[in-house]
């Protein structure tokens, strides 16, 4: 049976990205990193996760996991060194670190893929700062010679709870 790995499967793109393997009769580790009291005291990190994965193949790793300050903090006169060490520490710091971590289980597999989604603010065309998607390029460079299939995508507009504006553009879909 092969083994996914689905990042940010709480609610909107991760939810319903994640029931793709699930239909497909993968093994499916579905995670999210709603971070509460509860979930601070579990001490859980990158590499505890790992850890429980042990050393078993993994098929398909799915970096779907974002976050976004509100309109208000994030433009160039409000943002701040907090914001932005938020902002990066999950959009990209994590789906690196979470990579690094499990790519002896990724290279195990006899097709391994890595995805990870993005935004088109994201978008190395549209904005300069586009570090996840600079970093997976760099990444899809690494591992060609391993086999590894990287994608990096952007989903437009999703009406989730990322951003609740999406829901008054007309070009806007659901997760689905």
């Amino acid at each position: 049976m092969p083994s996914a790995v689905v990042t940010s499967t709480n609610s909107g793109i991760g939810h319903t990205f994640a029931q793709t393997p699930i239909k497909e009769s993968y093994k499916v580790i579905a995670t999210d990193i709603t971070i509460g009291d509860k979930l601070k005291r579990l001490d859980f990190s990158i590499q505890a996760f790992k850890h429980r994965f042990k050393d078993d193949p993994l098929d398909l790793l799915l970096n779907i996991g974002g976050v976004m300050s509100p309109t208000e903090q994030d433009a160039l006169e409000t943002v701040d060194e907090k914001i932005l060490a938020g902002a990066f520490s999950v959009n990209t710091f994590g789906p690196i670190l979470l990579t690094q971590a499990l790519l002896p289980n990724l290279l195990k597999s006899n097709s391994p893929r890595l995805e990870v989604m993005s935004s088109r603010v994201g978008s190395i065309g549209d904005n300069s700062t586009a570090a996840l998607n600079s970093i997976f390029k760099s990444v899809a460079v690494d591992l060609k010679d391993k086999g590894v299939v990287v994608v990096i995508m952007h989903p437009e507009f999703v009406k989730t709870s990322l951003d609740p504006s999406t829901h008054a553009l007309k070009e806007a879909v659901e997760p689905s």
